[in-house]
Order: C-alpha cells, then structure tokens, then sequence
C-alpha cells in the first residue's frame, strides 16, 4: 500500500507539472510540482459566557499556508518550514488547523493544557486563548485514514466519515473549567514617593467557573494542486 502511494506520487509529479512560473495573486510561485493533495481543515474552540475580563492571550504568526479557491490550489508560504512542505510533498491527504500532518493525527494534544482556545480563524488556526487555574483535558479528536483513502473523523465517543465539500461546525458535551480574570479598577496605588499623576491603575486579578462548550470545525477541500509562493 505504501508503495503504491509513492508511486501515484510520481506519476501526479511527473503529469502534473507546470512548465515556467505560475502566480498566486500578485507574487509569483516557485515550486508547482508537488502533485495533488486532499486538504481536510479541523479546529476546536470553546464558547463561554461572555465577560470583558478574561485573561486572553492573542495568538500570532505567519501561515504556513492558505487556500486560493479562485485557482483550486493550495499555496505553501515562504516561512514553512522544511519538514511541514514534507508533508505536502509526499502525503496525499494533509490534515491541517491546529499543525499540518498527515492522517492518521490526533488533532487535539494528548495531554492536559493551561488555556482553551476561544476563537479560529482562517485555516482553522486559533487566534485568541484564554488562560485557566487548572489544567484541562481538550476532548479526543483523530483523523483516521482507511482503504481507498477513506477518512474518518472520531470525535470522544462517535465515528463519521468526511466528505469532499463537507463544511461543517458540530458542539461537543458541556465541559466545567475555572479561566482567569483580570480587572482594570479605578483605583490607583498609593505611594508617598511617587507623584500621584504618575501612579497606574490597579488591577484585581482573581477566577471564575464557567461552562465551555467545545466546538468542532471542519472543511473538506477534496484535491487541490500545490504551489509555493518566495514572498508575501
């Protein structure tokens, strides 16, 4: 099975090609010859009450990659790293969001973690966390890949099949965590040294129990070709 994966690797290499340079918007590409890819999207957030004094973290940094859907491509940006354009190049199918593998990958960690994402952007990539007094365990998400190149989403304690076109967001069970406040008061610190002009605001640090609901996001492309860009 292996070999016959590598094989049909060689073969979209080899027909698949492009000849020259091709553009992805207004900046040119510089490799075209990785061959069609199955591109499957899945994110996790969590919905909370709402509360303007939540400790957020904002979560920045380059994409390793985004969709072109006026070209029905895929194109790899100038910072992704070797190892991730490996998994492009030599994958038929790539799971990506939260890291970019290949299936089978176990979406969510494994292990429990100190804050929850709170909002995904494009790409299914998280974009803002809030911070938690103890730790959590993210409900078990895996992509699992079957024969014929079946792929199976198992989420806790169901199992369904992805569809190419499926775009679909679903709520998991209810979970309980105590998240991290931070409140700007009116108050100032009061120091005889310092000019009370200068003194800042006090902020009241304290936690809150709340129930967050989990929330899967996923996106089946089907096959796209590949394409990586030399800059932004």
């Amino acid at each position: 099975m292996k070999n016959n994966k590598i094989n049909r690797r060689k073969l979209l290499k080899t027909t698949g090609a492009v000849s020259g340079f091709v553009f992805a918007g207004s900046v040119r590409a510089t490799k075209t010859d990785y061959g069609a890819v199955r591109l499957v999207e899945v994110g996790v957030e969590y919905d909370l009450p709402e509360r303007d004094d939540y400790q957020r973290t904002n979560v920045d940094g380059d994409p390793r990659y985004f969709v072109d859907p006026s070209q029905d491509r895929i194109v790899l940006t100038p910072s992704l790293p070797d190892h991730v354009e490996r998994v492009f190049e030599v994958n038929d199918h790539v799971i990506g969001g939260i890291g970019v593998n290949s299936a089978p990958v176990s979406v969510t960690r494994s292990g429990p973690v100190r804050s929850i994402t709170t909002d995904i952007g494009g790409g299914r990539r998280p974009t803002e966390r809030i911070q938690l007094v103890d730790p959590h365990q993210p409900p078990s998400i895996r992509i699992q890949q079957g024969a014929g190149g079946k792929l199976t989403l198992d989420v806790e304690n169901s199992r369904r099949t992805l569809k190419i076109g499926i775009d679909e967001r679903f709520q998991l069970d209810t979970r309980s965590v105590t998240a991290l406040t931070a409140k700007l008061t009116d108050r100032t610190a009061d120091f005889d040294d310092i000019p009370e002009h200068r003194l800042g605001r006090i902020t009241e640090y304290g936690e809150v129990d709340v129930q967050a609901v989990p929330t899967v996001s996923i996106k089946d492309y089907g096959e796209m070709s590949v394409v990586r860009i030399q800059s932004l």
